[in-house]
């Protein structure tokens, strides 16, 4: 059954994926995150939770993914927006990425499907003030825009790392990826940047998928665990984390995924590697 599987796994790797968009736009720039360094003046900081959704940025006429595609959504979900950028994340609730992918992935939008989702706007691209003037601004600009599915991320502030760490805990126990951190006084600049900074109780990092090795027990004829190597050429095994779906149509040999992990050993091997999602491919 896995060998089945497998090649059809492998067949699927040699189809082109399949584009959001009829035509890609040059990839928007965008500021990115780096992981959270103990801050020593976390007052200089606003805090907000770290959306598991698809970053969106908006260039007055189209929603554009990182990788530069145009996502197709409904007529009235864009119709209010501004002609100004905007930066933000599609979001479809804690635990709903793989139903949000489906959803914003059609080249034909299904309103229904499309009515749970939200634009969660956490920045605006090409004001030239900080983050404190930026936040103000925004929340002037979103406010007036009526519909409920357009939102500026909660913004707030902690005074101290235990408060800090409090939030995270109650974020994850909801089901939350994490908190992410924006320094106010920081411009916006297109570029990964300490301005930014991610939050999470364990960490995450990609890796490509080098074989399927079969399973043993009660997954016998399955996929059992995933040999995978990360940039840096290092090469683990991977065997948590996969429902069954996984198991029986394992991501493609080739095929880049996301794995979340608790620190590393000596030899820089990740510990504790959990299969996550295949790597947004829009």
């Amino acid at each position: 059954m896995l060998q089945k599987h497998t090649g059809i796994a492998l067949a699927l790797l040699t189809l082109p994926l399949m584009p959001v968009s009829a035509g890609a736009v040059d990839k928007p720039g965008l500021i990115l995150a780096e992981n959270f360094q103990a801050a020593s003046h976390l007052a200089d900081f606003w805090i907000s939770e770290k959306l598991d959704g698809i970053r969106a940025y908006w260039d007055g006429q189209n929603l554009i993914t990182r990788n530069g595609n145009v996502i197709h959504a409904p007529d009235w979900f864009l119709k209010n927006l501004p002609v100004s950028p905007l930066d933000g994340e599609l979001w479809a609730g804690r635990g709903q990425f793989a139903r949000l992918l489906s959803t914003v992935s059609k080249d034909s939008p299904i309103d229904s499907e499309w009515q749970s989702v939200k634009y969660m706007v956490f920045d605006l691209p090409s004001h030239l003030g900080t983050f404190d003037e930026r936040k103000q601004a925004l929340q002037s600009l979103i406010k007036p825009l009526n519909p409920n599915h357009v939102q500026a991320v909660k913004q707030f502030k902690v005074a101290s790392q235990t408060a800090l760490s409090d939030h995270l805990s109650v974020i994850t126990a909801k089901g939350g990826e994490g908190l992410m951190l924006h320094r106010g006084s920081s411009l916006y600049q297109a570029q990964r940047s300490y301005d930014l900074q991610k939050l999470k109780k364990a960490q995450d990092a990609e890796a490509r998928v080098l074989a399927h090795l079969p399973a043993k027990g009660k997954y016998k004829g399955m996929m059992g665990s995933l040999l995978v190597e990360t940039e840096n050429g290092i090469r683990f095994r991977i065997g948590s984390g996969f429902d069954m779906t996984d198991r029986l149509q394992p991501p493609p040999v080739g095929s880049v995924i996301t794995y979340r992990y608790r620190g590393t050993t000596k030899n820089n091997i990740p510990r504790f590697a959990s299969y996550l999602r295949l790597k947004e491919q829009i």
